[in-house]
């Protein structure tokens, strides 16, 4: 995959989690980088890229949570 492609993925992932958990932009790209969800979606990319925005996020969302995060919202 083209680092450009790559780079508009994380950017859509990120903007959808922080409009999901009304936060910034820039929380989410710390807790991404914290927790792997870079590498993650990146590994994941073609099964995720073809799923519902609902379901990248609930992806995320269960990754950070296995990974050990706990402030995300509910």
């Amino acid at each position: 995959m083209s680092s450009e492609k790559l780079v508009k993925w994380w950017i859509f992932c990120i903007y959808l989690a922080a409009s999901e958990f009304k936060v910034l932009e820039s929380t989410v790209y710390a807790w991404f980088t914290e927790y792997g969800i870079f590498e993650y979606t990146e590994e994941n990319y073609e099964t995720l890229h073809t799923q519902s925005a609902e379901f990248v996020l609930g992806s995320i969302l269960e990754k950070l949570r296995r990974n050990g995060f706990s402030e995300v919202p509910l």
